[in-house]
């Protein structure tokens, strides 16, 4: 069942509550000519009907921020009503070739390939698209009175994007979709080998600047609907991934070389309660998931002069320099 939630005249965020735990939220964006533009409501076939019944069966565009599964899995069923899909440049390919999604992502790296593309085709039931619009991340359209401004925010993935939702007639208040860039308990995720610690910064410093410059309804693919101003909760991304760097560096020591798989589900980026009961699959994939995120952040710590490489994917902590005795 899906449950809506109103934010603006005629523009919705949409849940659905499928018991599985890979989703996110949706935007239902209706003109008042009475078509419907979509971003990420990647919901089942009856879900999508019960939307269409709700809202009208005309749809101008769909729209996908990112190609993670929790976003896309379910988005043939659009294709299959003949609605015009959208996808940010370069991860429109994924779409259209899932083997490249996983060459990207590292799941090969880790020797995880078949069982991420069992994860993908079984348990999410991804189907590829037969075609796909690909659009460079910055590009506006509109549709009746809506401006639908798209916002590039790599670091989450390749092609990640927010969007901004402006009304013609300034008879609504603008809407900020920033999908996945944090706004959750969880913070930002950066699980893939194609995730980098430098543009994600960049990234939440961007769509920060462009929450705090205007008027907006704020809401993401995972958070709530922030209505009134909240200055902070940009500041609060940045925190969470700082406190994960401090888990990790506290594993590390100067005389003991450690690499990733001394690191890895030991309670840094998940719970260790998270990972414990897992079959074997799923602490497969957590363990993909986890070390390609501590890698991101040991990259970050290796050029921030806190950790050094020792050998062949080791490293230590750096030791403070003695300091200066009193007098001379």
């Amino acid at each position: 069942m899906l449950h809506y939630k109103k934010i603006e005249e005629g523009i919705f965020l949409v849940k659905s509550d499928v018991n599985f735990p890979w989703k996110c939220n949706g935007i239902v964006a209706q003109t008042q000519g009475g078509e419907n533009i979509l971003i990420d409501c990647n919901f089942t076939a009856k879900e999508i009907d019960s939307l269409l019944q709700k809202m009208g069966p005309r749809v101008a565009a769909y729209f996908a921020s990112h190609v993670h599964m929790d976003h896309v899995n379910n988005i043939k069923n659009y294709e299959t009503l003949g609605i015009k899909i959208y996808c940010p440049i370069p991860e429109d390919r994924y779409l259209l070739h899932i083997d490249t999604f996983l060459r990207e992502n590292g799941a090969a790296d880790y020797g995880l390939l078949d069982q991420f593309k069992f994860f993908v085709a079984n348990i999410a039931h991804f189907r590829e698209l037969n075609s796909v619009s690909g659009f460079a991340p910055g590009m506006k359209f509109t549709f009746g009175e809506f401006v639908i401004e798209t916002i590039p925010l790599p670091g989450h993935s390749p092609g990640h994007t927010a969007f901004a939702i402006r009304d013609l007639t300034n008879h609504r208040r603008n809407v900020l979709f920033a999908s996945d860039i944090g706004l959750d308990p969880v913070g930002a995720w950066y699980g893939f080998k194609y995730n980098h610690m430098k543009d994600l910064r960049a990234s939440i410093a961007r769509i920060e600047a462009i929450y705090n410059h205007e008027d907006f309804i704020l809401t993401s693919g995972h958070g709530p609907i922030y209505f009134e101003k909240q200055y902070g909760v940009f500041q609060e991304i940045r925190d969470k991934i700082e406190h994960t760097k401090q888990r990790l560096l506290a594993l590390f020591d100067p005389k003991t070389p450690r690499g990733l798989g001394d690191v890895t589900l030991k309670g840094v980026f998940y719970r260790k309660e998270t990972v414990q009961d897992l079959d074997e699959t799923f602490r497969g994939l957590h363990n993909f998931w986890e070390g390609a995120a501590l890698s991101n952040l040991i990259e970050e710590l290796e050029q921030e002069e806190k950790l050094i490489a020792w050998g062949e994917q080791k490293w230590v902590l750096k030791e403070p320099a003695p300091e200066a005795p009193y007098g001379r």
